[in-house]
């Protein structure tokens, strides 16, 4: 994860900025990723500066992420290696895990990136190092999975150091805690981890070959304007040429490039040293003037992914979001709102939904795009199936394009109650014996599902999208959020996070008892914004403080995982 400072204001809602962790205070923001945020920190009781990653409030929902988030720490304790970053200690705030590692000023591949493409001899050592770390963690039985510029850091002497295993996968242990979801940064994938194949050393090699062609010519070698697109042209389409966009390349450096990136891992250098040595040979075809001048980025790159970030106010989508294809990530935001529903609306509902028992037959529902949720946080999920891949994700601002196919509604989990709206527009399956309010009106659906104790509840809103294009779908978040959830009484914003298809997870937390329908709170509501057939949709969940959540978060994943909004309606 990239540590460089974030210029601009605290951002909203952020709770750690000021604050003491621990022996450590908190001092600014670094950078957000995937999993976690990372902040400057002084460590008080050897007056050093450290980094610390913390994970988020949203992400303990899932005690999946949890599990990765300490197992990085294992992994990296294990990996004692001079180029793979360190990290000095682990603990808990307030039940929130944290890492503290060393904290280095230099930046990272994408700053230095950002900066204009570095000379061509001025990788080799980057390379070296990266590649002796890489080999290291191979030969324990450890592939990376997330190789990206802003993954590999820079000290003020230009050593790098290869950062974030938060994702990486033990080679014995392979598809343990992901099962068959893909899960990584799309435009650096190889094409066996985008098919959710077995992957060694050599998935990261391509990764590599990525990360260099784009240290060389300032581009990406794919662009695609989803990360669906992006996992296609990594399986089916050559490598284009880095020769193309940088003339004067020698070609013994593209032939590096281009044998790192081959679509047959076996046609691939073997190892990561192997990489380095073959493209330190290149570089011994080098002029004196290509080997020492920096050149600016080409001024044609565009963002590989474009989300519709206007009514966001986001910064723009940087790479430090692994897409889930399993696993989603932070964006900085502001969270508008302007009152909370202190009383639920009595107008009259629309016809009411059918619940049936597990196992009872309910009428078929037609093809829809999910499930999008699954496990809070997982809004794309790529499924294996004959060779082709599936988008289980909600397509927003996706113009004209033809549905993808997916599977059919899901199965009722055990003990669950399943509801089916007017005309079958909805289906969702809650635990049995959870409360049903319904307060649809007109052509809004509203239906809101609670656990007796009010320790838990799901809500769906539906409302006929309107206008169709990404910028009309977040007027319609922005408009929603502010009707509802401004009153800092009642919401303080924790964070939204931007998925590149275009939905949004928007957290707030509740102070007060009666924050929503003057029953719920304290607690922490996450909505979940996504535009799904002819509707705009927001999935709400709600967890009260002083909860079982080992009991309520399983409950709620299923629920979640339940949705199905027929693409059709």
């Amino acid at each position: 994860m990239d540590q460089t400072q974030a210029d601009g204001p605290r951002p909203v809602g952020d709770e750690f900025i000021g604050r003491q962790v621990d022996q450590y205070q908190i001092i600014r923001e670094l950078g957000r990723g995937g999993m976690a945020t990372v902040y400057l920190a002084r460590q008080l009781n050897m007056n050093r500066q450290v980094a610390i990653k913390i994970l988020p409030r949203v992400f303990l929902h899932d005690p999946q992420f949890i599990e990765r988030f300490k197992r990085e720490v294992q992994l990296i304790a294990e990996l004692e290696h001079p180029h793979i970053l360190p990290v000095y200690d682990f603990g808990e705030h307030e039940g929130i895990p944290f890492i503290v590692m060393r904290y280095l000023a230099g930046g990272s591949l994408r700053d230095q990136l950002n900066d204009g493409l570095p000379p061509l001899k001025d990788l080799r050592r980057p390379i070296e190092q990266l590649c002796s770390a890489l080999d290291f963690a191979h030969g324990e039985g450890i592939i990376h999975r997330d190789l990206k510029p802003s993954n590999v850091m820079l000290d003020d002497h230009g050593n790098a150091y290869l950062s974030d295993f938060g994702i990486a996968q033990i080679m014995q242990d392979a598809g343990r805690l992901t099962g068959s979801a893909v899960i990584g940064t799309p435009a650096y994938m190889s094409p066996e981890q985008a098919e959710g194949r077995p992957l060694d050393a050599r998935s990261d090699v391509y990764a590599l070959g990525v990360v260099l062609f784009e240290m060389i010519t300032g581009r990406e070698p794919y662009q695609a304007d989803t990360p669906m697109a992006m996992l296609l042209k990594q399986i089916t389409e050559p490598m284009p040429s880095p020769r193309a966009y940088r003339p004067d390349l020698p070609e013994a450096v593209e032939r590096v490039i281009l044998k790192a990136t081959l679509k047959d891992p076996a046609a691939r250098y073997p190892s990561a040293g192997e990489f380095a040595r073959a493209f330190v040979a290149g570089l011994a075809e080098l002029s004196v003037e290509q080997s020492s001048t920096r050149l600016p980025l080409p001024p044609s790159v565009e963002p590989t992914f474009v989300p519709g970030q206007a009514a966001l106010e986001t910064a723009p989508q940087d790479e430090n979001m692994p897409t889930v294809i399993g696993e989603e990530a932070a964006v900085q935001s502001r969270a508008p709102a302007k009152t909370p529903p202190r009383k639920a609306a009595s107008a009259p509902a629309a016809a009411p939904a059918e619940a049936t028992r597990q196992g009872e037959p309910t009428a078929p529902v037609a093809a829809r795009r999910g499930p999008w949720w699954i496990g809070l946080v997982a809004l794309l999920v790529i499924v294996m199936a004959g060779g082709a891949i599936l988008a289980a994700s909600g397509a927003l601002g996706r113009g004209g394009e033809e549905p993808l196919p997916t599977a059919a509604p899901p199965t009722p989990f055990p003990g669950a109650d399943t509801y089916r709206g007017p005309q079958n527009v909805y289906q969702i399956s809650v635990p049995g014996g959870w409360q049903k309010q319904d307060f649809s009106s007109g052509d809004e659906v509203f239906v809101l599902w609670a656990a007796p104790d009010g320790s838990a509840y799901a809500a769906l809103r539906m409302v006929p999208a309107g206008e169709e294009d990404t910028a009309g779908f977040n007027r319609w978040i922005e408009a929603h959020t502010a009707a509802h959830y401004d009153d800092p009484r009642y919401f303080t914003p924790i964070d939204r996070a931007s998925q590149p298809d275009g939905s949004l997870r928007v957290s707030f937390r509740l102070p007060q008892p009666g924050a929503i329908h003057d029953r719920f709170g304290p607690g922490q509501l996450d909505l979940f914004y996504s535009r799904q057939g002819a509707y705009n949709v927001a999935v709400e969940v709600f967890t009260a403080d002083g909860g079982d959540l080992e009991a309520v978060l399983p409950s709620l994943q299923a629920v979640l995982a339940s949705v199905y909004i027929p693409v059709a309606s």
